[in-house]
């Protein structure tokens, strides 16, 4: 049964990673268009969330993995308020 307890902590530990950073970029991509629209140019979403992505990179955030996988997801979400 021990044997087992390691992969269930690996399991949860990515499980959680994933979520958690994917909730970081749900909330990044509303951010930047509620940025973007109180400076009524809703279609600029897309570079605010870019800027906020690059300046966390730029700040030398960029060695853990959440941040990481945040960033990825972000870029999705870039993507997304750009169409």
């Amino acid at each position: 049964m021990e044997a087992d307890m390691p992969m269930l902590q690996i399991l949860v530990t990515a499980v959680g990673l994933t979520l958690g950073s994917l909730l970081v970029a749900i909330s990044l991509s509303c951010l930047a268009w509620w940025l973007a629209t109180r400076v009524h140019h809703p279609r600029w979403g897309a570079a605010f969330l870019l800027i906020i992505v690059g300046s966390t990179w730029l700040a030398a955030l960029g060695q853990s993995e959440f941040v990481k996988m945040a960033t990825v997801f972000a870029l999705v979400g870039a993507g997304l308020l750009y169409l």
